[in-house]
């Protein structure tokens, strides 16, 4: 499963397809959701910024080996879903975007959507 938040949800779907070089992510994260699950709509701000975000679960993820790129940097870590659960329940993970991913995700694994 992996969590994402495209801030133009419309566009993003008119680019996806089932190929895993057309997704998104794949060029910043090396993987490619096969299916993708709507889960949320928010605003990311309530002041200055008009600016809303598609929150979505990917599922049956493929890993693609992506070319070196010296001008970009992500670091990735791997977390079982309930280790990643526990720290957003415990003020670990604070970035609202990922919060409300994992609280909805959570909602779904245990039937209450």
């Amino acid at each position: 499963m992996y969590l994402g938040s495209p801030l133009n949800f419309s566009s993003f779907l008119t680019q996806f397809d089932s190929s895993p070089n057309r997704s998104p992510f794949c060029d910043r994260t090396g993987y490619h959701a096969t299916r993708l699950i709507p889960i949320n709509i928010y605003y990311t701000s309530k002041s200055i910024r008009d600016e809303t975000a598609y929150l979505f679960l990917g599922y049956d993820l493929i890993q693609q080996k992506l070319p070196a790129d010296d001008t970009k940097f992500l670091e990735m870590r791997h977390f079982h879903f309930e280790e990643v659960l526990h720290m957003v329940q415990h003020s670990e993970i604070r970035d609202g975007i990922t919060v409300i991913a994992v609280l909805h995700a959570a909602l779904l694994r245990h039937g209450r959507r």
